[in-house]
């Protein structure tokens, strides 16, 4: 008989935080699992501690906590989680900025063991992303997150199709064409629009927060996904 495993969903009191939520949990559940409890503080939360006592109350026997937070909350909750004592008892699962690599410096060892699924790990053995972390280091002297290496596939796609019109963006349909029509090798993949739901095609990877032989915090990728679009589940 096969395992049911239960989890905890916790993420800021908007609507983007509950939609993402609501988005994992679905499939969670499609895939058999269950929910345990959903907690949603408000944005901007500064004291996580009544929050995270509800998943002791309310999800006692879950066996995880998956998180979905940004920017300031995603290091206050990180660092809480911990100062909590629930890593111990919760593997935490990150979405978004939890667990992301711009922000392991300042949450420090909170953040080990933190496993997340995203499309972007500056640790992704492959030449393009090996020269866009070394470049992007060079000129900010860190490691690169998933929004940075958005930025630059956001600004990436926006050259190739104004190279493709020869720099006319009058004719706007021509324009959209050349987007659609965008292919180029990026850090991660060849990027490239499906056709259908004319999103990127991404690769997603799962990956863990672990000390590295220099004794810095980093994520290892685990496991990866590749040719991933929006019609893929």
């Amino acid at each position: 008989m096969r395992r049911v495993w239960n989890i905890a969903l916790i993420a800021p009191d908007y609507t983007t935080g509950r939609t993402v939520a609501q988005i994992f949990g679905d499939y969670f559940k499609k895939s058999g699992g269950q929910i345990a409890a959903e907690v949603y503080p408000p944005l901007d939360t500064t004291d996580f501690g009544p929050y995270l006592q509800r998943i002791l109350q309310d999800a006692a026997n879950a066996d995880a906590v998956w998180a979905w937070f940004i920017g300031a909350d995603a290091i206050r909750f990180m660092t809480q989680y911990q100062e909590f004592g629930l890593e111990d008892r919760y593997p935490l699962l990150g979405g978004a900025e939890v667990g992301d690599d711009p922000y392991l410096p300042e949450v420090g060892e909170a953040a080990l063991g933190i496993v997340s699924a995203i499309n972007y790990a500056a640790r992704y053995d492959r030449p393009q992303n090996k020269e866009f972390v070394a470049k992007f280091q060079q000129k900010f002297n860190r490691l690169p997150g998933h929004l940075e290496y958005w930025g630059y596939i956001t600004v990436m796609i926006l050259a190739h199709a104004v190279e493709t019109v020869k720099g006319d963006t009058s004719d706007e349909d021509a324009f959209l064409q050349a987007i659609r029509n965008v292919r180029f090798q990026g850090p991660m993949n060849e990027v490239r629009f499906h056709p259908e739901a004319q999103g990127v095609i991404t690769t997603v990877l799962v990956r863990r927060v672990e000390k590295l032989p220099d004794g810095t915090l980093g994520n290892v990728v685990l496991d990866e996904y590749p040719n991933i679009d929006d019609l893929s589940f």
